[in-house]
């Protein structure tokens, strides 16, 4: 039957390539000589095939030895001569059909050497009709042909280590490429690093190497490939010299890949080892800890961590050795201890961690501090504080030998795969060393429309920031959002034709489009630095993280002026506050007032939680308490009828999407003053503040409280908490 579709379809040979199911590969379930193997082919523009797949063409090739006629179809697409080496034979014509089934690609057809000498050993048109026909028969077969499990695991399955079912799940987890499915048969599945290693070498053909620390990886060369596209890659030179390389990498198949190590590490051959995404990712940055790498390399409860700890409690006082320090700091159950703390913090949305030392023999108490208000988690024995401090150093590089002045320091973790930036404050008290940890935010920015901002503070905070120059401020306290708010508004006006520089202490979010600068006090780069040296770049906007001082303020009021726009923040409590304390440290009124746009003050209110809150009616007096915090002139703007009003409160016990507290998130509350000619006259005239938010206020601002009322109204946010942000 072989010899008889060959002569209908005019070819010598026939190979059929089934597409794996994770579709990186193709592998060949049938060739008409019977000597092909079940090959494996990557599905990549570098071979007939792989081209095939990967694009859902048909490629009819004359002369598949043509360097010139394959380059013009893709500029990296190759024959694979050693095919004819190995069977000795000599391929010319070759025709490849993707096998579908609707947009699914199942696999490829493959035909060679025409043998039809009416058209001179050249696939015909009818030929390719033909196989196209073949190839969707095939398709048909394929689709309901059930698939055996293939890949570096599959041998698990037939062990009975693991499920069809539940290696699919793992694999699942997979796509988003943080996790390597070994990491997870390690976490999930009870499997050893060495079991998935030999799982790995049996597949790939080449050894398997774990992470060590002792094997140090040439820092020079790291940085000269750049790390950040090596991590992006999933490889790295374990060594390297002119005629050789050894190379870690979680695919050694994937041809496009090698292609392109061989080619950047400009050596004439590379030998090829196989690993684990986050191990080569450890050897990479060696400095980001992995918070669930457990010195015990099992997972460990709290409660059991703390039992451990107690257990290996000495007699020693607070004012044990350093040496002893170090020693403890390196036991598997502070170790374990710090990571868990760290990890957990993430995983509840913390923005900071506490570790609190007390009196004598009393224990620490660690605290987070969640949606703005701190809450005790746990209590460490007094005489392993040292220990765990310790350990924090150590973790944030800063000198553990030094336990007499503060020492500011940050440190990276990874956690699922994904990376957490954390800053780290550790100070001495009277007590002993304390620490706190904040946790820097993650991801992009957010939408002017997520900021939960009143219909008219957005289109006015919209109309205000698509001007072409000036300044914006955004102000209010440590930790009420004005980075967020900040990057909001930027990427609101980050398009190609603007250019955007940013001057930032730390970098918290980050944004393509952005030329964004971290402060680093070391080499004295601070804010004024920063943007003198921005005017001379070609700027359409700045930001400035903090106009701590005159110098900084001044260069910002004078770029503004020069045809910049130009958005910072300041620590005051209110937006009219914020006029007059920058006039106080020295800024000339009339420039100013020229400059000067608008000031945004916001603060982050604790928001009542959507799964328990409860709806209730407000009896008269509380009524009267929400019309008086609005102002008995402006509440009926509202158009709140008293009878209808409808308020909610806290859940009693809360719930668990809430942890029982009743409060779930935080929301802004705003205050926008538009800088009108009025405010302007003002400024000139340095009116106080007072006088500055009675005219705002004539013109349209509200106040945070107000922002505030209007919210409690809505049923995101309660009395309580509103009046606790927003003192008057």
């Amino acid at each position: 039957m072989v010899r008889e579709l060959l002569a209908a379809l005019h070819a010598e040979r026939l190979a059929i390539h089934r597409m794996e199911p994770d579709g990186k590969e193709l592998v060949q379930c049938f060739d008409s000589t019977g000597t092909g193997g079940a090959c494996r082919t990557p599905v990549s523009p570098l071979s007939i095939v792989g081209y095939v797949a990967a694009t859902g063409e048909t490629l009819s090739i004359e002369d598949c030895y043509s360097e010139e006629a394959l380059q013009k179809i893709h500029p990296s697409l190759r024959f694979d001569s050693t095919r004819d080496q190995d069977s000795s034979r000599i391929t010319q014509a070759v025709m490849a059909v993707p096998i579908l089934s609707g947009d699914e690609r199942l696999g490829v057809l493959e035909l060679c050497n025409c043998t039809n000498r009416r058209t001179g050993l050249v696939f015909a048109d009818t030929d390719t009709k033909q196989a196209r026909d073949l190839a969707e028969f095939l398709a048909g077969k394929l689709a309901t042909t059930p698939t055996t499990e293939a890949g570096p695991f599959a041998p698990l399955v037939a062990q009975g280590r693991v499920s069809h079912e539940q290696l699919a799940d793992l694999r699942s987890a997979t796509a988003s490429g943080k996790v390597s499915m070994g990491r997870l048969l390690t976490l999930h599945a009870g499997l050893s690093i060495s079991e998935v290693g030999a799982c790995l070498e049996a597949y790939y053909g080449v050894p398997f190497v774990e992470y060590d620390p002792d094997r140090k990886v040439d820092p020079a060369l790291l940085d000269q490939l750049n790390r950040n596209y090596l991590a992006r890659e999933r490889w790295v030179p374990l060594e390297k010299t002119q005629a050789n390389a050894v190379v870690l990498i979680d695919d050694p198949r994937d041809a496009a890949r090698v292609a392109d190590i061989q080619e950047v590490l400009g050596v004439p051959h590379c030998e090829f080892r196989v690993g684990l995404i986050e191990h080569i990712l450890y050897f990479i940055r060696p400095e980001i800890i992995d918070l669930e790498q457990d010195a015990a390399g099992q997972k460990v409860s709290l409660e059991d961590l703390l039992v451990k700890l107690e257990q290996g409690a000495t007699a020693k006082t607070q004012r044990g050795d350093i040496q002893s320090d170090i020693n403890d700091e390196n036991a598997p159950a502070v170790i374990q201890l710090v990571n868990h703390l760290i990890g957990e913090a993430i995983d509840s949305g913390a923005s900071d961690i506490h570790v609190e030392p007390r009196e004598g023999t009393s224990p620490a108490v660690v605290r987070v501090r969640i949606d703005g208000v701190c809450r005790q988690i746990l209590e460490v024995p007094a005489s392993r504080v040292r220990a765990v401090i310790a350990r924090i150093k150590v973790m944030s590089s800063l000198d553990i030998t030094e336990n007499r002045v503060p020492q500011d320091g940050k440190m990276s973790v990874r956690k699922e795969g994904a990376l957490h930036e954390l800053r780290v404050a550790v100070l001495p008290t009277v007590n002993g060393e304390g620490a706190v940890l904040r946790i820097l935010p993650r991801g992009g920015a957010m939408s002017l429309q997520k900021l939960c901002m009143s219909e008219r503070n957005l289109k006015t905070l919209v109309e205000l920031v698509d001007r072409p120059h000036g300044i914006f401020l955004v102000v209010g306290p440590t930790g009420s959002g004005k980075t967020t708010t900040l990057h909001a508004v930027l990427a609101h006006i980050n398009t190609p034709s603007t250019k955007i520089w940013t001057a930032e202490d730390p970098v918290e979010i980050t944004q393509p489009g952005l030329q964004q600068v971290q402060m680093n006090a070391a080499v004295k780069l601070d804010f004024a630095r920063a943007l003198r040296s921005f005017l001379r770049a070609d700027p359409d906007v700045i930001l400035i993280g903090e106009m701590r001082d005159y110098e900084t303020a001044h260069a910002g009021i004078t770029a503004s002026l020069t045809g910049h726009l130009v958005f910072t923040t300041l620590h005051t409590n209110s937006a009219p506050e914020t006029i007059t304390r920058l006039l106080d440290i020295g800024l000339d009124p009339i420039n100013f007032a020229d400059a000067l746009i608008g000031v945004l003050a916001q603060r982050l209110v604790r928001r009542l939680c959507t799964q328990c809150r409860q709806p209730y009616q407000p009896d008269a007096d509380e009524l009267e308490l929400l019309v008086q915090a609005y102002g008995e002139q402006h509440f009926s703007e509202l158009g709140v009828v008293p009878e209808a009003v409808r308020l909610h409160r806290a859940g009693a016990d809360g719930c668990p999407a809430c942890n029982g507290t009743g409060y779930k998130g935080r929301m802004g509350v705003h205050e926008l003053l538009v800088a009108s000619k009025g405010v302007k006259r003002m400024v000139v005239f340095r009116k106080p503040a007072a006088e500055i938010q009675e005219l705002a206020m004539q013109e349209g601002m509200r106040t945070l409280r107000q922002d505030g009322v209007q919210k409690i109204l809505s049923g995101d946010l309660d009395f309580q908490q509103v009046r606790r942000m927003t003192v008057e």
